[in-house]
Parts: structure tokens; C-alpha cells; sequence
């Protein structure tokens, strides 16, 4: 069973704390047997997904995918990500393709929040 992940690590830099991320997570099955799939995020990593594969999440939906992945095919997900805390982050995703050992895919960046400054003495 061969199923590449890519990419195995997301950096968003630093982001607004009001600000969107669209990224994806590639699966590659490059094997000719179907493979079962498991995507999953703790629950308290919920609040900083916005969509799955457009798809609006809510907080009560459930934090783990699962589907099978045909021979030779690939399989994109894509998340909307927003920070929604100030400071570094660390959103961390987990795979595992049958009953391989499980891989996690760390999503890190640095979220701060944007000041505007106002003269208020007139001049």
C-alpha cells in the first residue's frame, strides 16, 4: 500500500487574526487497492476550520472524515482555515490510510491583530 501525503507540513506565516486561509491536503493512492482513509482534527482544533472542501463547518459536526481512496487516484481536501487567537498556533491534522501507523500534518503560523491609531487632539 503506497499513499503519498502532500504537503507534510502547512506554514501560514503571519496572518490577521481576522484573516482566511484556503489549503489543501493531497492524497495519492499509487498502489491498484482501494484504501480506506481517515482524516481527523481534535475537536478543540474545530473553531479555526471554516469549510471542508467548501463545505461550511459547524461546531457540532463531526471532527473526523472517513471514505476510501481508489487504486492510482488522488484525493484533494481543502480547508478554510482562520486563526481565531492571537499568537502563534499549531492546528495539527491526522492521516491514516488503512492500518498504517497515523501521520500528522502540523498547520503553524502566527496570527496578530491589526491597530489603527487615531489623532484625537485636532491638529
Amino acid at each position: 500500500m503506497a499513499v503519498d501525503i502532500q504537503p507534510a507540513c502547512i506554514n501560514l506565516g503571519e496572518i490577521s487574526f481576522y484573516g482566511e486561509s484556503s489549503q489543501s491536503i493531497t492524497l495519492t493512492n499509487q498502489s491498484d487497492i482501494v484504501t480506506n482513509v481517515s482524516v481527523k482534527v481534535n475537536k478543540e482544533s474545530m473553531v479555526f476550520i471554516k469549510k471542508l472542501n467548501d463545505q461550511p463547518l459547524l461546531k457540532n459536526d463531526d471532527n473526523q472524515w472517513n471514505f476510501q481512496l481508489q487504486g492510482n487516484s488522488k484525493k484533494e481536501m481543502k480547508f478554510l482555515l482562520t486563526p481565531r487567537i492571537p499568537g502563534r498556533f499549531y492546528l495539527p491534522i491526522f492521516v491514516k490510510i488503512g492500518h498504517l501507523e497515523e501521520v500528522t500534518i502540523p498547520i503553524t503560523g502566527v496570527s496578530y491583530i491589526e491597530f489603527m491609531s487615531a489623532n484625537v487632539s485636532g491638529e
